[in-house]
């Protein structure tokens, strides 16, 4: 998973500098061989990967009231360990919206990484972005 990662990670084409340089930091991260998931709620450890999904429909798009980072967000999850960081964009898009995913394109978007605010503020996810129709 670590590699196939790693290539979809690189495969982005960044939209500024500021992505320029969150693509470099996690291309090093991930090929540090630390651990890439979290493993224990609500930060451990305290850098891992999340999946967001930007649902369109023609010029809206959807946010939802993320109560733990008391903003208005795309929906999103964690990404398990050994799980592909699109399976928790199918997850989420059944559990939390009722729908079956259908992906714009299959590969990330984007990429951020994000020191999280809120009820649990303070760690850092990295970001895969989505897009389902």
């Amino acid at each position: 998973m670590r590699q196939h990662l790693y290539n979809e990670v690189k495969a982005i084409i960044p939209l500024d500098k500021l992505e320029e340089q969150d693509q470099h930091a996690i291309l090093a991260w991930i090929d540090s061989g630390a651990d890439l998931c979290r493993v224990e709620k609500p930060a451990t450890p305290p850098k891992h990967l999340v999946a967001y999904f930007v649902l369109v429909d023609g010029d809206y798009l959807l946010l939802v009231n993320h109560k733990k980072a008391q903003l208005w967000l795309p929906t999103g999850g964690h990404v398990e360990p050994a799980e592909h960081p699109y399976r928790p964009v199918l997850r989420e898009a059944d559990e939390e919206l009722g729908i079956v995913a259908k992906f714009l394109i299959d590969v990330p978007l984007m990429l951020t990484s994000t020191k999280t605010v809120g009820l649990t503020a303070g760690h850092i996810d990295i970001s895969l972005w989505y897009v389902l129709y």
